[in-house]
């Protein structure tokens, strides 16, 4: 063995062992930042913060508000291509003639328009509801993380234990796969009660929520209206 691989092997031992010798020492840090004192552990039934959430409920009104207008655009273009598909029917048996030809060619490009219309529509709402969820998730998460400052909580937990186990008798899983497939997506088997700071979850972000005033509205989307 060369000098210099020797070298190079020791300059690695000695640079192992700085990496170990501080990752010890972070270690060390934060368990004796805690010692003294039991680690405070609480549970939250995440379902539950959202769906009684007035964020959350806010989120809804404004889907079914798009959703509406989706539809009255949705209408506008059924009312223009249905007595357009209802006449191409009636000239099914007709003679070929420039009048069908030309009912034909408009209809077709009005039906290209209306799936095209309909994609980005689709798109939208989906794109819409996503970032609506973020936008409930991340202020859960900055909600819990001032609670847990200012409550002195170590660790928030996800209380999944609640529930029963469902078949959906329509899926295409077998029942014993869905069965398992639920347990193995549960995290937690039993806490109790008195850990769970769910309630008092809800009324801090809903106090926050209205504190904060109504947020701006979303620009609408480039989306091709009927005409």
């Amino acid at each position: 063995m060369t000098f210099l691989t020797t070298k190079r092997i020791s300059l690695s031992l000695i640079l192992l062992a700085c990496i170990a010798a501080g990752t010890l020492a972070c270690t060390t840090g934060a368990a004796g930042r805690l010692a003294g004192r039991p680690t405070v552990v609480v549970t939250v039934r995440l379902k539950a913060v959202m769906e009684s959430l007035d964020q959350w409920a806010a989120s809804q009104a404004s889907m079914t508000k798009l959703a509406q207008e989706f539809k009255s655009d949705d209408d506008t273009y059924t009312k223009e291509l249905k007595p357009m598909e209802e006449k191409l029917k009636a000239m099914k048996d007709q003679p070929d003639s420039q009048e069908k030809r030309d009912l034909q060619e408009d209809f077709a490009q009005k039906m290209l328009n209306y799936q095209a219309w309909l994609r980005v529509t689709k798109a939208r709402v989906e794109i819409e509801r996503s970032l609506l969820l973020q936008n409930i998730y991340k202020s859960v998460k900055a909600e819990i993380k001032n609670m847990a400052s200012a409550e002195g909580y170590d660790i928030v937990l996800v209380d999944d234990s609640q529930g029963e186990l469902v078949i959906d008798p329509d899926s295409r899983l077998p029942r014993d796969a869905q069965i398992l497939q639920q347990v193995a997506s549960r995290r937690m088997l039993y806490a109790n009660p008195e850990l769970d700071i769910t309630d008092d979850l809800i009324t801090r972000m809903n106090n926050t929520w209205h504190s904060a005033g109504p947020a701006p509205a979303a620009a609408p989307a480039d989306a091709a209206k009927p005409k």
